[in-house]
């Protein structure tokens, strides 16, 4: 009798568990497995110092575990009966495989650009490479995308279970499933080797540590507490990195042409000459990649997944911009040469050097509109600036954030801001701030998603986890940090993803946060930009490092009559970069990278002279990741400016539009179409107009001068 009632009971448990198995969301896929795969639980702040790998031997720990666990997932879900196929047991754990893999190399990515230790940084270069071979390998296989053809999405009743399941048959398609053995193979091939070239073309845009070294008595009209702050060597000469906050002290300010002439040609030849080589292989190799996908080119297999899906048609809304803002960029022109600052030049042509372009305009700027951004930098302390743009986001999101304290991190300088909804004790998400430059570190600003906002089948939010990187001036011997006005707009921008990033949360994991169509990407975050143009919200974030004192009016008053000066300069660079892309990337393997680029700028920039030495484009990451894609920083502003001008409608702090912004937008991630995303929240069809506007191309209003 005991006996038996011990077998009913373990027939019992059988039973009950293979139900509770069956009956699962994922139908065949450890839960366990699931939620280690895809992200790792944040129980507090001090969790985060095992977000990213600390060592070398965990880096390849971490490898080695993904790929068990992923092959253990698709052996479980090719396991299922094409017949018993469901959204359950066939697209969400694929999703969720899928997801774990982009978020395992964003951390590896991030590793990388941010690691002081250059064996752990080429570590997870490394492994980056080798999880991305091993996608195209075991995860994007013809098996999967036969499970999914089998799979009859027409009884799907959710919005977000038929969307997913179609975006990932279309990517199937575009990743070449429908060709024959032969064909496929070689396509796989291919995305390796383009794979391997974006990474070795990163790497050495980020492993560059060129410098120039000069007197610093040729630093005429360089803040002096910035040259001070210079490496000096024996011979008394200082040492110029090749990074932003030198750029920046530099260039719009040394009165020397020399100085200015050799720092330039210095910034726009980093990673030159190996990238020019690494470029044209990736061309080449991305052209023929497409070819094998059946495009036209890679700029057509780029955009088959973004909005705007047509090169051409986005082409001509960029060659539109440029055509439109010439006559505001030759009225600029003539504005800043006919009073050039004393021992300037033209060259012989009447053109202005790319390497003076950045002081040409400053001294206009100075002398004209009264404004100099290191005075404006004088308002915007780092700690007391960030406060204030903390503050703007909780208000208007509805939103708390808290300094935490956690040791163990890669530098001392990096700060944790902990995330959670008003009134509210749970955590939805921390965000790491790493603001300052140091050697081997990405040289730019960008926000990283290391873990994601999920929600599990429970309804149960996971505690997302973020990094913002900039690289901002470092306080001086007498000065505090201090950021220029543009360090403030790019940092707002960044934190705007980052707020992306933390509120977006989902149960569809390829919907989260900021992975919405990438055209449409840049758009929560280049709206929040606008809030530092506005009077009341620039005296909201300002105080003057020594008297505490908002920015004046009348400085306010320059900066903005500064911003319409170079308004429709933004919009012509951007549409030149974008359309540079277009160039690299429309038919044809093999292109001359210099060439390109310079008959493109002397095209769009006629008054601007490129040197025969300038190869900026060995630099320009954009062209690696962002690829044929980087059109979409115009394409997103265009929805920016109008969703801002909406905002400013009902007031910048208004929290129940806020909240309306959040949930129509910001929560959604990628779960609806961006154009229905934009009218559930304007009510109306996306207009143009207060983009051209803001750009001067509406109308032509006169420069407006704040002095004489």
């Amino acid at each position: 009798v005991m006996i038996r009632n011990i077998l009913g009971t373990c027939t019992l448990f059988i039973i009950v568990g293979w139900a509770v198995l069956l009956l699962h969301p994922l139908y065949g896929l450890s839960r366990e497995r699931y939620d280690l795969m895809t992200w790792q639980k944040l129980h507090s702040a001090q969790d985060l110092v095992n977000v990213l790998a600390r060592t070398t031997q965990e880096v390849a720990q971490r490898t080695k575990k993904f790929k068990e666990e992923a092959r253990a997932t698709l052996k479980e879900l090719l396991a299922v009966a094409d017949d018993a196929r469901t959204f359950a047991n066939t697209v969400a754990p694929f999703d969720a495989l899928k997801t774990a893999k982009v978020y395992f190399c964003e951390r590896m990515e991030s590793l990388a650009a941010v690691s002081p230790d250059k064996a752990l940084r080429e570590a997870a270069t490394k492994t980056g490479q080798e999880v991305e071979a091993f996608s195209v390998d075991e995860i994007m296989i013809p098996q999967v995308y036969h499970a999914f053809k089998a799979l009859d999405d027409t009884g799907l009743k959710e919005a977000g279970a038929v969307r997913c399941t179609r975006e990932h048959l279309d990517a199937f398609e575009r990743e070449g499933f429908h060709l024959s053995p032969e064909a496929f193979a070689r396509a796989k091939q291919l995305k390796k080797e383009v794979a391997q070239l974006m990474s070795t073309f990163d790497t050495a845009i980020r492993e560059d540590a060129s410098v120039v070294r000069v007197h610093p008595d040729h630093l005429t009209g360089v803040d002096p507490t910035f040259v001070a702050g210079l490496d000096r060597a024996d011979d008394g000469m200082v040492t110029l990195r090749a990074d932003y906050p030198t750029r920046s002290a530099v260039l719009p300010h040394c009165t020397n042409p020399h100085v200015r002439r050799d720092y330039y040609r210095m910034f726009a030849n980093r990673a030159y000459p190996k990238n020019k080589v690494v470029f044209e292989q990736l061309i080449a190799k991305r052209d023929e990649l497409a070819k094998a996908l059946g495009f036209a080119s890679f700029a057509h297999n780029d955009l088959a997944s973004k909005m705007a899906k047509d090169p051409e048609k986005v082409a001509a809304v960029l060659n539109d911009l440029v055509t439109k803002a010439q006559p505001k960029m030759q009225e600029r022109f003539r504005a800043m040469t006919a009073d050039l600052p004393e021992g300037f030049s033209l060259n012989e042509k009447g053109q202005v050097r790319k390497c003076d372009t950045m002081y040409l305009n400053q001294q206009y700027v100075k002398k004209h509109f009264k404004l100099d951004p290191r005075e404006v930098a004088h308002y915007f302390p780092v700690d007391t600036t960030i406060e204030g743009l903390f503050s703007i986001y909780q208000t208007f999101l509805g939103l708390e954030f808290c300094e935490e304290k956690v040791t163990g991190l890669w530098d001392d300088s990096v700060r944790v801001i902990s995330v959670a909804r008003k009134g509210q004790e749970k955590r939805l998400g921390y965000i790491m701030l790493d603001l300052y430059p140091r050697e081997g570190k990405y040289s730019h600003a960008c926000q990283c998603s290391l873990l994601p906002a999920l929600i599990d089948e429970k309804g149960s939010e996971a505690v997302s986890a973020s990094l913002v990187i900039a690289n901002f001036p470092t306080a001086t011997h007498d000065k505090p940090a201090l950021l220029t006005h543009n360090d403030v707009t790019t940092f707002f921008h960044e934190f705007g993803h980052a707020m992306h990033a933390v509120l977006g949360y989902s149960t569809v994991h390829s919907f989260v946060g900021t992975d919405v169509k990438w055209d449409f990407v840049e758009t929560p975050s280049q709206m929040f930009e606008e809030w530092m143009w506005d009077r009341e919200m620039l005296k909201k974030v300002s105080s003057h490092y020594q008297t505490g004192a908002a920015l004046p009016d009348p400085m306010i008053d320059a900066m903005l009559a500064q911003e319409r000066f170079n308004a429709a300069s933004w919009a012509r660079g951007q549409s030149a970069y974008a359309l540079l892309a277009f160039a690299y990337y429309k038919e044809g393997a093999v292109k001359d990278a210099t060439a390109i680029m310079h008959d493109l700028f002397a095209r769009v920039s006629p008054e601007v002279a490129l040197s025969d030495d300038d190869h900026f484009y060995a630099s320009f990451g954009h062209l690696s990741g962002y690829a044929a894609t980087y059109y979409a920083y115009v394409w997103s502003k265009i929805f920016a400016k109008d969703l801002f001008s909406e905002v400013k409608k009902h007031g910048l702090l208004d929290e129940a539009l806020g909240k309306k912004f959040v949930d129509t937008v910001l929560s959604r991630g990628g779960s609806k179409d961006p154009n229905e995303l934009m009218q559930d929240f304007l009510g109306r069809e996306v207009s143009n107009e207060a983009f051209l506007e803001s750009m001067g191309l509406l109308r032509r209003p006169f420069f407006v001068s704040t002095g004489s």
